[in-house]
């Protein structure tokens, strides 16, 4: 079954052209997927926090030695990962703000791309686990997780 991750980041909903752009898509995408299932964040709603120190440490820390608060400390960021690796297809409802994208989309970027849990280097090219599980990226495996 297809899946499909909308995340809305507009703080207007009703009078939203990013947020309209995206349901427009979402219906489509639901006729040409009649037994597809969908995911939607509104990050506007969503309690992102910035990363911090505990973050980054947790993020640095194997999965396996992770502590309890450090667990904890990874519970969004695992969540919103969760959501990110399920789908097969993502739609993104961005407005602009101040030239630029929202604050909250990019906190949800920090707390979904980590040097450690999901971007690596090789061979000076930058690849992603999305797909992947945690500690993977095809191609390699990253040392320590």
């Amino acid at each position: 079954m297809p899946t499909l991750l909308v995340v809305n980041s507009s703080p207007f909903h009703e009078t939203s052209v990013s947020r309209h752009l995206s349901e427009e898509f979402v219906q489509n995408w639901k006729q040409a997927n009649p037994n597809g299932r969908v995911i939607t964040r509104d990050l506007t709603s969503s309690d992102l926090k910035t990363v911090d120190a505990a973050w980054v440490g947790a993020s640095y820390t194997p999965k396996d030695a992770r502590t309890a608060e450090q667990k904890q400390v990874l519970e969004v960021s695992d969540t919103l990962l969760g959501e990110l690796r399920a789908a097969d297809e993502y739609v993104f409802g961005v407005p602009m703000h101040n030239f630029g994208v929202p604050s909250v989309l990019k906190l949800w970027i920090d707390q979904v791309a980590s040097r450690w849990r999901d971007v690596c280097v090789f061979g000076g090219r930058a690849e992603g686990s999305v797909g992947g599980e945690e500690g993977y990226i095809p191609g390699g495996y990253r040392r320590g997780l």
